[in-house]
């Protein structure tokens, strides 16, 4: 397969080359087609030889039409058929290798081959299988010529995305430049959107449920200062007893010196009169009345 993908390559190469050296000559018309007599000889040589030592056949070339577009002075009209065929044969080669024969080139190609490798292999889970151009335009640019091709692939046109290859022949350095361009309908694009969003959305509900689940386990957390607290309201709550003023207690007065002074007031009145008895008086017993202290009157 990288054989084969070798001589489209050169075979295209050579257009460009005969191309290139048709824009110089003295005669173009007649160089044109003697150059594309040359490169179609060439190519089919290596078709050949290759069909026979990997048993292959060589597939039939369908017709290319003509471009639906072409801008510039047309200098290389005549050669419009030619690339785009071998265009087309390259991206058919390409879509067909496998992931072990693209990391064989990448690793073992030329550079040209290598950045078409790389270019396609970037695309390729969109595209899917090669099923052929649908149209193609032409512009050129002094000595460059690009060729916007609209190609038609398999899975591409299921998810209904636009896939274009625009490739660059530049006649002067004899080079070609590969690259893909996936453009995606506005549905498609609506429809990943919403798919995005969707996939948001779980991903923030399911964020919040995580957190609730978290604060709710903090109850089960030992908290001191939530304990103290509980104490403080708990105290604040109880009733308040309020305390009864006590009463001073009277000075103790001895029951003897009351007595005494008071005998002896009496004997005093008495001898005053002169009714003092001989043998004085005696005082049996001392009784209270109910008077208020001080204090209580206070």
């Amino acid at each position: 397969m990288k054989k084969r993908l070798s001589a489209i390559l050169l075979a295209c190469g050579l257009s460009v080359s005969m191309l290139g050296g048709t824009a110089f000559a003295a005669s173009a018309t007649a160089s044109t087609e003697t150059a594309l007599e040359q490169a179609a000889t060439e190519a089919e040589a290596v078709e050949s030889e290759l069909a026979k030592d990997t048993g292959e056949t060589q597939q039939e070339t369908t017709a290319v039409a003509q471009p639906s577009e072409v801008t510039g002075d047309r200098k290389y009209e005549q050669l419009y058929t030619a690339i785009e065929q071998s265009i087309e044969q390259t991206l058919a080669q390409v879509s067909s290798l496998s992931d072990d024969q693209i990391a064989q080139i990448k690793d073992s190609g030329d550079e040209s081959t290598v950045r078409l490798i790389a270019s396609w292999d970037q695309v390729r889970e969109q595209c899917g299988a090669y099923k052929g151009v649908d149209s193609y335009t032409v512009a050129e640019d002094g000595t460059n010529v690009t060729f916007t091709d609209l190609v038609n692939y398999e899975k591409a046109a299921a998810d209904k995305s636009k896939v274009t290859v625009t490739v660059t022949v530049d006649m002067k350095a004899q080079t070609t430049t590969y690259s893909w361009n996936v453009q995606e309908t506005v549905g498609k694009a609506i429809e990943k959107a919403g798919e995005n969003t969707a996939v948001g959305l779980v991903n923030v509900m399911f964020i919040l449920v995580l957190l609730t689940l978290v604060i709710s386990l903090f109850r089960f957390i030992p908290n001191g200062s939530r304990k103290k607290k509980e104490l403080e309201a708990a105290e604040a709550a109880a009733p308040v007893v309020p305390e009864t003023a006590q009463e001073p207690e009277e000075e103790g007065t001895d029951d003897g010196e009351i007595a005494a002074v008071i005998a002896a007031a009496v004997a005093a009145y008495e001898s005053e009169n002169g009714k003092a008895p001989a043998d004085g008086f005696v005082v049996r017993s001392i009784r209270r009345r109910g008077r208020k202290s001080s204090w209580q009157n206070a």
